[in-house]
């Protein structure tokens, strides 16, 4: 989420030929109602199916994970102007959903006192793990492909409708879907362990 964060105003401006203060303004503004009302969604959401299963953050939070690919792909094979944004807006929109849940979920998992400590190592731990490598994964990536390497993976990108010059997207969305569909499973095998351990059915 966070190199999508980081690189897609680039990328609105430079593989999708927006001008740079439309391309800020708007996506900013995308941004900040997503991240408004995404996580109110989320536990929203949560809350209600956790009526049903004490699993129900989990599979919140997977399914958030999955379903922001969608947007992603919209974002890569899109020229208009709206769906391009309303892509924008639904992959800021799911990006933020399980937030909340996840804070949840970390700080019912331990012991009141380390809570504090406990949140601080999840947050620092994901930036670790996802900004500090996604960032410059994601540019090194683009940069080769503008250079002649990897053009394996440009073919491929543009065998599914996805330019064959827009190098910055092809390599954000490279490394962004297979990071969710791995953060999805992860939700997913943390299920199935509170369930193996309450006894109950996954």
């Amino acid at each position: 989420q966070n190199a999508v964060e980081y690189w897609l105003p680039t990328i609105l401006q430079r593989d999708k030929a927006i001008p740079l203060s439309e391309a800020n303004a708007t996506y900013g503004l995308m941004v900040l109602i997503a991240g408004i009302t995404g996580p109110l969604i989320g536990v929203l959401v949560g809350d209600w199916l956790a009526r049903r299963t004490s699993r129900a953050y989990y599979y919140v939070s997977s399914s958030a994970a999955f379903l922001v690919t969608l947007p992603l792909f919209v974002i890569a094979v899109a020229t208009a102007r709206i769906p391009l944004f309303a892509a924008v807006l639904a992959e800021a929109l799911f990006g933020n959903m399980a937030t909340g849940l996840v804070l949840a979920l970390a700080v019912n998992a331990v012991a009141p006192g380390v809570r504090a400590t406990a949140t601080a190592v999840l947050l620092t731990t994901g930036h670790l793990l996802g900004d500090a490598i996604s960032w410059p994964l994601v540019g090194s990536m683009s940069t080769a492909m503008q250079s002649g390497r990897l053009q394996s993976l440009v073919n491929a990108a543009a065998d599914l409708g996805v330019s064959a010059t827009s190098h910055l997207t092809i390599a954000l969305i490279s490394v962004a879907i297979p990071a969710v569909f791995v953060s999805g499973l992860l939700y997913l095998t943390a299920a199935r362990a509170q369930a193996a351990a309450t006894g109950q059915p996954a």
